[in-house]
Parts: structure tokens; C-alpha cells; sequence
């Protein structure tokens, strides 16, 4: 089944168990022409301010290609259940022309595929979406190049993970970020 990976939710668990972080949002801004199909991003605005480490953004396409890390508490496998622990997955790069050869309606301005094209069996799944996929940036840095957003299954063959292209919307990010 084609489609989102997400669920909405109105707290954000940011360390697992008995560390966890509890902080109630206050508002959802969603990308300006969301309409479910690319644009795929949104922020959340927290009622105070956490101490936490993020990830960078990647602000131009620079790293858009190589190996790639996601993490989530998705499924662990299609049709499975939501996960207690954080999971993490690398997935190697996936061209727009090979992702639109699987799907044939990929927004290749705005979406970045990832996966192991010819066998599956690693990707993002449902539960994932709005989670990073990230690598390191030549300053061995972690930057932050996608966000979850769907996929036929999960970790089928010939059906990569299709994820928002954050360099593509870097600027709207940012100025969203101020905005809030």
C-alpha cells in the first residue's frame, strides 16, 4: 500500500524509558501547498524549550547522495508494530530516474529515494514518517537530508523508501522556524 508512514502525535519522547522527555505542543505549522503529494514537511512548536541535541539541515544538495542513515520507532517490518526502542537503518542513495522508474510519480525537485533497490529488506516503515535520514557532512558532521515520507510497503524490492528533499526546502524551513 502506497503512502504515509506517520501517525499524529502530541507529545514528543525524545529519550527512551525512564529518561524520557515529555513536552506538549502548543502548534503544527505544515508546509505552505502541502496537499499530499511532495512538500512533505512540517514543524512543531514545543510549549518550552528542551535540551537536546539536533541535526543540522542540509541547505544545498551537496550531500544528497551516498549512504544514508534513518532512525525511527516505526515498524520493524511491513504490517508490524510500532517499536519501544529507537531503530536505525543505512540505506544507500536511489536516482530520481530509478525512483521514478518504481513509482512513476515522484516529485524528483522535492523527494530523495534511498534503499536497496535490487533485494529490499532495509528501509524506513510505517510509524517512521517526519524522522530523519541523515549522514556525515565533510566536516564530519551529522546533516540531517531527509524526512521519512512513504513508500510502496516497506523494504520491498524494486520500491525504495521516498523521502522529502530538506536542501530543496531549506529556505522555507528556516523562515517557517522564524516564524514560530
Amino acid at each position: 500500500d502506497a503512502g504515509g508512514r506517520d501517525g499524529h502525535h502530541e507529545l514528543v519522547q525524545l529519550a527512551p524509558e525512564a529518561d524520557a522527555v515529555e513536552v506538549q505542543s502548543t502548534k503544527v505549522l505544515q508546509a505552505p501547498g502541502y496537499n499530499g503529494t511532495g512538500k512533505d514537511w512540517a514543524l512543531i512548536k514545543l510549549a518550552q524549550p528542551i535540551d537536546q541535541p539536533t541535526l543540522k539541515i542540509a541547505t544545498d544538495g551537496a550531500y544528497d547522495e551516498g549512504t544514508f542513515t534513518v532512525a525511527g520507532w516505526g515498524a520493524d517490518k511491513e504490517g508490524g508494530s510500532q517499536q519501544r526502542h529507537l531503530l536505525k537503518a543505512d540505506v544507500p542513495f536511489v536516482s530520481d530516474a530509478d525512483c521514478q522508474g518504481a513509482y512513476g510519480n515522484l516529485v524528483a525537485d522535492e523527494e530523495l529515494c534511498a534503499g536497496l533497490l535490487d533485494t529490499g529488506g532495509v528501509d524506513s516503515c510505517q510509524g517512521d514518517s517526519g524522522g530523519p535520514m541523515f549522514r556525515k557532512d565533510d566536516a564530519d558532521e551529522w546533516v540531517q537530508v531527509g524526512i521519512v515520507s512513504w513508500g510502496q510497503g516497506c523494504a520491498r524490492p524494486n520500491y525504495p523508501g521516498v523521502y522529502t528533499q530538506v536542501s530543496h526546502f531549506a529556505g522555507d524551513i528556516a523562515s517557517a522556524a522564524d516564524s514560530l
